[in-house]
């Protein structure tokens, strides 16, 4: 895009002066307000004046990067990692790799020696066999279950069931030791 003298100005005032309103930069520099308004929406002027800025501000790096040295000298910490850094010296990630004796085995190439080899006497003895676990709709068929058992044997014996509903620890407790004792007196012997 080629810029008229005007908007060059007012680029080189933007970039020097940011802290100036639109306004007072329209009066210093005989145009409407919203004239800058339409410069500014114009997305091929705002490039052009961000390129303005980064020239100027490429300008200013030198004496931004020597006040930020003399902080460091002067003990500032974040300062001088700041130098470090853009001075390409100090590296923030470390990558490292660690390699399984296996991958490394893979790596080398090399013809396995029975010397390297682990035999295993038995592989039964040392996988263990995960049992599948149970699904909510078995575990509560269990559960149904081993119910209808103890309530036959309490029927069994004359003692009444717990009731319906979810019963304390305590009470089922209770409940099952009188359960084992009425079973034991009803017992046959021998």
């Amino acid at each position: 895009m080629n810029l008229n003298k005007k908007q060059i100005e007012f680029s080189m005032m933007y970039v020097k002066n940011p802290q100036m309103t639109l306004t007072e930069m329209s009066k210093e520099l005989g145009v409407h307000r919203n004239t800058i308004s339409n410069w500014l929406n114009d997305k091929l002027f705002v490039e052009n004046l961000y390129e303005t800025y980064m020239k100027s501000f490429g300008a200013k790096l030198p004496s931004v990067l020597d006040a930020m040295y003399k902080e460091a000298v002067n003990g500032n910490v974040q300062a001088g990692r700041l130098i470090l850094e853009h001075s390409g010296k100090l590296i923030r990630n470390v990558e490292v790799k660690v390699e399984s004796p296996f991958e490394k085995f893979l790596s080398q190439g090399k013809k396995i020696e029975i010397e390297d080899a682990i035999v295993l006497d038995s592989l039964e003895e040392n996988l263990k066999v995960q049992e599948p676990k149970e699904s909510k709709s078995e575990k509560l068929a269990k559960q149904k279950k081993d119910s209808k058992k103890l309530l036959a044997r309490a029927k069994k014996v004359g003692l009444k069931p717990l009731g319906k509903g979810r019963h304390t620890k305590t009470a089922r407790k209770i409940w099952l030791e009188k359960l084992e004792t009425l079973e034991s007196k009803n017992l046959p012997t021998d």
